[in-house]
């Protein structure tokens, strides 16, 4: 089940406070004051902001030595280092986290990570969106990915990172604990945005906000039966130049993009027991279970409903980096 909340946030004086009405469907469950943070800032000219969060997949991700995985982000993604060093090359630097770090990425972030310095490596991984009402994305607009490490970083990553682990271990309390965990780690890591080793410049073509809206564009019709010619649309390209402009910046082509996203999106809808394969297949516009199946099984290496029984009916703590 996944949890939406929306975070009103009042900017005055420099502080910040944030409260959150945290919702389930339709329905509101709960009401309470998520956070109050104290920031000093600059002046920042900002009226109330509606903010949605959404979790789409949390779990533990472990690799052996000989890890190598190159690949491109299509959800804002956090990665907690629980133990081990990992290297991570992206736009041709290359940067070094350890235990209690924290790795922010933006959707369309490409990048190479492997084991450094020790014989395994392990991280909590969540993908989650983000959205406002009345805004630009604020994570894209403030130039959040980057890597954030200092002991401020790694008390608040080693907190959420313990609480999930309690989290697994009260089944009925999963979904709604791991939600305000969440909510919580990432209020406070929002106190270091600006302090990260940042993965982006303001030169960097990733961070133009042309792309960035086009790959919300897509991100928000994955469900729809989008065409190369639309999203071309989108950007006012034509759509051979779009092609060649889309697989510059991100690295491959619009419809591999597409499918890495609604691949991504499976796994989320595998989360309901209430969505049927065959219906998950309808919604990512597979002309039937089969195409569904084995294009899954192919990107994954395992069927939809194996993966589905391993990893939503019981709460593994250890998930391969194939799914991530």
């Amino acid at each position: 089940m996944v949890y939406t909340s929306m975070l009103i946030q009042r900017y005055s004086l420099g502080n910040v406070v944030r409260y959150g009405f945290l919702s389930k469907g339709n329905g509101i469950i709960d009401i309470m004051q998520i956070f109050s943070i104290i920031k000093e800032k600059e002046q920042v000219n900002m009226d109330i902001i509606n903010l949605t969060i959404n979790i789409k997949f949390c779990r533990i991700s472990y690799h052996e030595k000989d890890w190598v995985e190159r690949k491109t982000k299509c959800d804002y993604t956090v990665w907690n280092i629980i133990s081990g060093g990992l290297a991570l090359q992206i736009n041709d630097q290359t940067l070094y986290a350890k235990e209690g770090d924290v790795l922010l990425f933006h959707p369309g972030d490409t990048y190479k990570a492997w084991c450094h310095d020790d014989d395994h490596c392990y991280f909590l991984v969540t993908f989650f969106s983000i959205s406002s009402g009345n805004v630009i994305d604020i994570l894209t607009q403030e130039s959040t990915a980057g890597l954030y490490t200092n002991d401020f970083v790694k008390e608040i990553s080693t907190r959420f990172c313990d609480e999930y682990a309690a989290c697994c271990d009260n089944e009925d309390a999963h979904n709604l604990k791991l939600y305000a965990a969440f909510l919580n780690f990432f209020a406070d890591l929002s106190s270091q945005f600006g302090e990260q080793l940042p993965f982006h410049t303001s030169s960097d073509s990733v961070s133009d906000q042309r792309l960035h809206s086009l790959l919300d564009f897509i991100s928000d019709h994955v469900e729809s039966n989008l065409t190369v010619r639309e999203m071309a649309e989108f950007m006012s390209m034509s759509e051979k130049y779009f092609s060649g402009y889309f697989h510059f910046h991100i690295g491959m082509s619009p419809k591999q993009y597409l499918t890495k996203c609604r691949m991504t999106h499976a796994i989320q809808l595998l989360s309901d027991p209430d969505n049927s394969i065959s219906e998950i297949a309808s919604r990512l516009h597979f002309s039937d279970q089969y195409s569904f199946t084995k294009s899954f099984k192919k990107y994954y290496g395992e069927t939809p409903g194996k993966f589905r029984k391993q990893h939503f009916y019981v709460h593994n703590a250890v998930t391969s980096s194939e799914y991530l």
